[in-house]
């Protein structure tokens, strides 16, 4: 323990000030910081640098019963901000399929296959709650969650060909 409080005692007398030019920088730096975020070239560790660099710390309250969590971030500088984030519901989280999806399945699984389900909700322009395209083992998945029909051909229906012939 001694050793490493030898340690941080020579990091704190180690300390540089800001020249007023670095200062400067970084405070031109903070006005960019809204087209810096989300740009492709910002890695994520920078993201986590600069992130630990302001912020001093960050303190969760989440009561058992709330629908929320309170967010207290503890700036460098001494400020403080308080964000409220909505909490995911149980068995709820941010990769679930739409329920526009699942009703256009819950149909179209009455009188089609999920292969022909996955294909019409990728010509649709859907996507699985992760992001991906869909394919029949995807609809089979949310079919057997969700408890939805299971296409089950009718021995008296005709195919087109015979639809034809007739």
């Amino acid at each position: 323990m001694q050793d490493a409080e030898t340690r941080l005692a020579a990091l704190e007398q180690s300390h540089v000030p800001l020249r007023e030019e670095q200062r400067q920088q970084f405070l031109s730096l903070g006005q960019d910081l809204r087209a810096v975020w989300p740009h492709a070239a910002a890695p994520e560790a920078l993201k986590k640098r600069l992130l630990r660099t302001v912020l001093h710390e960050i303190v969760i309250d989440s009561p058992p019963q709330a629908s929320e969590h309170l967010l207290r971030l503890h700036w460098q500088g001494g400020g403080h901000t308080e964000l409220r984030v909505a909490r995911h519901t149980a068995g709820k989280h941010g990769r679930a399929t739409e329920r526009d999806v699942i009703e256009v399945i819950r149909e179209l699984s009455k009188v089609c296959r999920d292969l022909t389900i996955a294909a019409t909700l990728n010509r649709l322009g859907y996507r699985t709650g992760t992001g991906n395209t869909w394919r029949a083992h995807s609809v089979a998945c949310v079919r057997y969650q969700y408890r939805l029909p299971n296409f089950a051909k009718g021995h008296d229906w005709l195919t087109r060909t015979q639809a034809a012939q007739q």
